[in-house]
């Protein structure tokens, strides 16, 4: 499993922030992966970084 350490330590930090999530690493896509509540939240691969986010947000994305 190759992936950059740079990305999923600010992913960590990022979600160790918020409040009432149940956050899990998995190993997934060649890659690290952080399911929140039970969903992929975020994949980091190589130097590949998949989010989830809401729609109506995309712009400030």
């Amino acid at each position: 499993m190759a992936h950059n350490n740079e990305f999923v330590n600010r992913g960590r930090e990022r979600l160790a922030i918020e409040e009432n999530i149940e956050v899990e690493e998995k190993s997934m896509f060649r890659g690290l992966s952080f399911l929140v509540n039970g969903k992929m939240y975020i994949n980091v691969s190589h130097e590949n970084l998949m989010c989830r986010y809401n729609a109506k947000l995309e712009d400030e994305v």
